[in-house]
C-alpha cells in the first residue's frame, strides 16, 4: 500500500519513530467510500492522553508499544511510535529500524457519519482513535513510518490488488475471511 526508500529510521535510544497514523484519503469499502474527517472537531483524543496501544498488525493480544504525542498536520493525524523492549516489539522495531516494516493502520470507533445525498460517500464527523497498529497490509497507504510523499488519487482495489473470487480460488477463501475478521472485530467494538 505504499512504496519509498530509507536506509535506516527512529532514534534508536528511546526506540521511537514518527508516523502518520491516519489521513482524510476517501478509502473504497465493502462498495462505499469512507473518509475520516481530520480536524480537532472530529476526532475524540482523550483516550491518547496516556498513549494509545501500539500492536502488532491489530492484534489486542500482541502489544509492542504505546503512541503518544498524537498531533493534526494538513488532513493528517501524527504521532510517535515508542516500541516496547518485549520480544514481539524488539524484531518489529529491528524491522522498522531497517525499512522493512513502514505500514501503520488505526483502529477507531465512529459516533457520527455524514452521508452523501447518493449514499456512496460514509464522512465520519466525530470519531474515536483506539489503537495503532504497525501491519503488513493497510488500508491507507498515506499513513505510515516517516511518511512524507504525497499521495493524490483515491485508493480503489484494482485487478492486480484484489483477489480473484469463483469457485475453486484461493482468493475466495481469503475475501471471506477478511469479510468475517472485519464483521468479527465491529462486532467486538459495538459496531453492530
Amino acid at each position: 500500500e505504499r512504496t519509498f526508500s530509507i536506509e535506516s529510521v527512529g532514534e534508536p535510544e528511546s526506540r521511537s519513530v514518527e508516523a502518520v497514523l491516519s489521513t482524510d484519503t476517501p478509502l473504497e469499502r465493502w462498495g462505499v467510500r469512507e473518509v475520516l474527517a481530520h480536524d480537532p472537531k472530529s476526532i475524540d483524543l482523550p483516550r491518547a492522553e496516556r498513549g494509545l496501544p501500539l500492536l502488532w498488525n491489530h492484534d489486542t493480544a500482541k502489544p509492542i508499544g504505546k503512541v503518544k504525542d498524537l498531533r493534526f498536520d494538513d488532513g493528517k493525524l501524527r504521532g510517535t511510535l515508542h516500541f516496547s523492549a518485549n520480544p514481539d516489539a524488539s524484531w518489529i522495531w529491528q524491522d522498522v529500524r531497517e525499512g522493512f516494516l513502514d505500514d501503520v493502520s488505526i483502529g477507531y470507533s465512529v459516533s457520527k457519519w455524514d452521508v452523501s445525498d447518493d449514499e456512496t460517500t460514509y464522512t465520519a464527523r466525530h470519531w474515536e482513535i483506539l489503537e495503532a497498529s504497525v501491519v503488513t497490509v493497510p488500508a491507507d497507504r498515506r499513513a505510515g513510518i516517516n511518511r512524507s510523499f504525497d499521495f493524490q488519487e483515491e485508493q480503489t482495489m484494482t485487478d492486480e490488488t484484489t483477489p480473484s473470487v469463483g469457485a475453486d480460488s484461493d482468493g475466495a477463501k481469503v475475501v471471506e475471511v477478511s469479510k468475517a475478521s472485519f464483521f468479527i472485530r465491529l462486532s467486538v467494538w459495538g459496531f453492530i
